[in-house]
């Protein structure tokens, strides 16, 4: 049998599973954009899970590229997470402390 196990996802449904009420999704970049690679990008620091999902299904996250990560944080957000971080993997200590990443959270919440 041949299988994928996306690891984004993984990581959502395990958190779920053990109760941790955030994660944190390494990548590449320092946080999540909009209109990424373009004139117009532009970075988010902070952002919540009612504008993820719209940015989201306007196209911003292609399933190549930044969509598993997205789709994870949906998903673990709307099985009732609190927060998601999203940020480069040496910037780690730095984002849990939330001085860079991208920050998913609840409507209403400050990052």
């Amino acid at each position: 049998v041949e299988a994928v196990i996306d690891k984004d996802l993984t990581t959502q449904h395990m958190a779920k599973v053990l109760g941790i009420d955030t994660i944190m999704l390494l990548t590449a970049v320092p946080k999540i954009a909009v209109n990424f690679g373009k004139p117009d990008q532009k970075f988010l620091d902070k952002v919540t899970l009612s504008e993820l999902k719209s940015l989201n299904a306007e196209g911003h996250f292609p399933p190549g590229s930044m969509g598993p990560k997205i789709e994870a944080a949906i998903r673990f957000m709307e099985g009732g997470g609190k927060r998601v971080v999203i940020a480069r993997l040496t910037e780690a200590v730095a984002a849990l402390r939330g001085d860079t990443g991208t920050h998913i959270v609840p409507e209403g919440v400050s990052a």
